[in-house]
Formats: structure tokens, C-alpha cells, sequence
């Protein structure tokens, strides 16, 4: 992997989460990863739910060491950076639930959530989100109430085993058959892109048909 990411020479690299699993108790490998990553480009990271329930179990805080090992991490927050002349706002959010008025929910405060994405939204920078979970960007046309460019995004593993004819067989929170489930998809004029991913959630079902991948974006 870390040739192949070599070989495609990023001036940036994104990670949407789910770097371990959450029952890991060994996270030396996943922190060692990143330092090598970060010799290769800048790496930004949101969580996923695995690393959340990794925190809630452990009480370790991720946060800090993916940071220390080189990674800025983006929980409803962003930077402004500049990259080959191109002025960027990239921002990070597990997910979102709109309408507002769901102030809490299972994926965090509605209202906060709202918040934070108005602010990142008010700039003239080229916006990109990282955003672990997709549902909300995918399914309840949330990506065009807000003004960003493009949303990167993953979690449901393509669809863990891809049937011919069929498409992706299961997703986490959507259950069998769900549709679409990786590639690149129009919101308005917001583009999402949802990856398939490197691993698998063999305990519901192993990997089949679905090949692993690095997504490589050049914007233009």
C-alpha cells in the first residue's frame, strides 16, 4: 500500500476513519502507519465509529496520538491551507443528521453539527469534508443544503460482498441490498465520494468480489 501511495505522489492524504478496529488492543501498527504515510504527504484524518468505540472502551485518546504521530484530525473542524497555489478549507465531521430540530441523536448534536457546517461553508476556498459515515450525505440530500465542493466518505466497505446483477450485498446502518455504494456521486453541485475501502467487517460476512482500494482524486 505504502508503495502504490508512493507511486501516485499526493500533495495530500485523506483518511475517513476506521484506521483499527474497535475491540483492537494493539494500536502500534496503526500509529506506526501514519508516520510512514506522513513521509509521504500531509495526512488528514476523521474518525470513524471504530475509533469512537475504541475511545469509549479504552478511555485512550486517539485524537492525540494519531496527531502526535502525524495526522491532523478534524472532529467539527477545519483548516485553511494552501497547496500548489490553491486555496483549500478542509474540514472533518463523523456524519451530520439534518434537519436541525434533531437536536440529539445517535450520531451527535444536530444543532452543533449545523453550526459547524454554516462556518466552514463561509469562505471563497475550495470546501472538502471528510465524513466517516455517508448516509446522511448520500440519502437525505444533505450535501446540497450546505455550500461544500466535495465530501469524501466510506463505511459501508462497498457493500462487503458485490453480487453480479445484484450490486453491493450489505451495508452497516442500511441493512441488504442498499443500492450504490461506492464511486462518485452529484449532490447539487456538491460531489461525494464514497469509497469501498481497504478492509472488511468479516463478522458479518467476509470480502467478496469487492476490490480494495485507494481513492486518487486530482482536482482541476
Amino acid at each position: 500500500m505504502l508503495k502504490k501511495l508512493k507511486e501516485c505522489e499526493p500533495d495530500l492524504i485523506f483518511i475517513t476513519g476506521d484506521l483499527i478496529n474497535s475491540d483492537e488492543n494493539e494500536i502500534s501498527p496503526m500509529l506506526d502507519l501514519v508516520k510512514k504515510l506522513r513521509e509521504i504527504a500531509p495526512i488528514y484524518f476523521s474518525l470513524g465509529n471504530h475509533e469512537i468505540e475504541y475511545e469509549k472502551r479504552t478511555g485512550i485518546d486517539l485524537t492525540e496520538k494519531l496527531e502526535k504521530a502525524g495526522a491532523k484530525v478534524l472532529e467539527e473542524k477545519f483548516v485553511d491551507v494552501t497547496v500548489k497555489g490553491q486555496k483549500l478549507r478542509i474540514g472533518g465531521l463523523y456524519t451530520a443528521y439534518i434537519p436541525e430540530d434533531y437536536e440529539v441523536h445517535e450520531w451527535g448534536n444536530a444543532k452543533e453539527q449545523a453550526e459547524f457546517l454554516k462556518e466552514m461553508e463561509d469562505t471563497e476556498r475550495y470546501k472538502i469534508l471528510l465524513s466517516h459515515i455517508p448516509n446522511t450525505w448520500m440519502y437525505y440530500d444533505t450535501a446540497a443544503t450546505f455550500d461544500l465542493d466535495l465530501i469524501f466518505t466510506g463505511h459501508v466497505h462497498g457493500g462487503q460482498a458485490i453480487l453480479p446483477f445484484g450490486g453491493g450485498l450489505y451495508a452497516p446502518d442500511m441493512g441488504y441490498f442498499p443500492g450504490r455504494l461506492s464511486g462518485v456521486y452529484e449532490k447539487g453541485h456538491t460531489q461525494v465520494i464514497l469509497s469501498r475501502g481497504l478492509g472488511s467487517n468479516t463478522e458479518v460476512i467476509p470480502r467478496f468480489n469487492n476490490i480494495p482500494e485507494i481513492v486518487e482524486v486530482e482536482l482541476k
